[in-house]
């Protein structure tokens, strides 16, 4: 709150420009002076270099293993799912957060010895290691209660991966009926979006990639980017 207030007085007394992660908190605050926060990534890096074989349905998350990714929230919903898949949990644990961990490990667990599907946690990896889990992976899931403009979504949007985000999250904001999926935060839109994108066919699954990449390179063409990604 105090934050805003802050904000808000120097817009007026100042001319500056302000960095915002989303163009939604910039609309919010009524600031007109702002430049949205774009990462560059490395789009010749980011993209699928061969055709994937592999049969299973497998979901792939990246990100830093604290509760705002919400991933104890997603299993809950995945244990309603009644076909078989992977899950692939791609992140290193934070000591600031090791009771959500601790907590998550233990869903995990409980999870894989109940059901015939798997869940992963493969603790932090290097880019090529995650291209080439996304590689095989047909959904990348944002499950997020809020996060800003999300590194790993741009980076699975280039693979032209199927990409499914919660609405809470202000990467639902670069994804559209075109170019993926949005669901609500609880278990039946995820479970709506899910279904209807396991009934996808190959022509549908190729078009949505394309534009989904498509978008990334719009993207980053257009806006003054600051973060330099290198790979």
């Amino acid at each position: 709150f105090l934050g805003k207030i802050v904000i808000k007085i120097i817009n007026h007394l100042f001319n500056v420009k302000f960095i915002f992660i989303s163009k939604k908190i910039a609309m919010n605050l009524k600031i007109k002076n702002y430049q949205v926060f774009i990462p560059n990534i490395n789009l010749n890096f980011w993209k699928v270099y061969k055709i994937n074989k592999n049969k299973n349905f497998t979901m792939t998350c990246i990100g830093n293993l604290n509760k705002v990714k919400n991933y104890i929230q997603l299993i809950n919903f995945l244990k309603k799912i009644n076909f078989k898949f992977t899950l692939n949990i791609v992140g290193q644990k934070l000591l600031t957060q090791i009771n959500y961990f601790n907590k998550l490990k233990n869903q995990v667990d409980l999870f894989n010895k109940n059901h015939h599907s798997k869940i992963i946690l493969h603790g932090k990896k290097n880019k090529l290691e995650i291209k080439k889990i996304l590689n095989n992976t047909s959904i990348f899931i944002l499950p997020s209660i809020t996060e800003g403009l999300s590194i790993s979504l741009l980076e699975a949007m280039s693979m032209k991966r199927i990409c499914l985000v919660s609405e809470d999250s202000n990467s639902s904001k670069i994804i559209n009926k075109n170019n993926g999926f949005i669901f609500e935060l609880n278990d039946e839109s995820f479970l709506k979006k899910i279904n209807k994108i396991k009934k996808l066919n190959k022509k549908q699954i190729i078009k949505i990639g394309r534009l989904a990449r498509k978008k990334v390179e719009k993207l980053i063409k257009n806006y003054n980017y600051l973060l330099i990604d290198k790979v």
